[in-house]
């Protein structure tokens, strides 16, 4: 992406939104490259609902042991 001194000004959320996708932005001064702003090392950070353990709260009919149970699978079903 690229981006003018007045688009950090007046579009920042979409500069942010591009440094969440992981894009580097080149900073542009008149018309020429004068540096870049590259996203932060890290975890992207993944919203609540895409999480894989969210849904695990929809099923309340089984106890939190009855899940785990399913989980470790049939090694522990044996003992």
């Amino acid at each position: 992406m690229k981006a003018t001194v007045v688009d950090l000004k007046h579009k920042m959320k979409d500069v942010l939104e591009a440094l969440e996708k992981r894009e580097k932005i080149t900073l542009l001064y008149h018309g020429k490259g004068k540096g870049f702003i590259i996203p932060a090392d890290g975890q992207k950070i993944v919203k609540v609902v895409n999480h894989p353990f969210s849904k695990m709260a929809e099923k309340k009919a089984k106890s939190v042991e009855q899940q785990i149970n399913e989980l470790r699978g049939s090694r522990f079903n044996a003992l």
